[in-house]
């Protein structure tokens, strides 16, 4: 029983990392989470193009 509820304890953390295989580089096993909503840009030009990649 205690086996069972050690792993419902871990549920959320299995749900988010399932699939995701470790950067080779930095090890992270997690997509990062950038908490911006605002970015500044030079020119109006360079905008359009790293919207459509994200």
């Amino acid at each position: 029983m205690a086996d069972a509820n050690r792993q419902l304890e871990f549920a959320e953390t299995l749900q988010l990392h399932a699939g995701q295989e470790p950067d080779p580089t930095t090890k992270a096993r997690a997509v990062p989470i950038y908490a911006s909503t605002s970015f500044v840009f030079n020119d109006s030009a360079v905008s359009p193009r790293l919207i459509v990649d994200f």
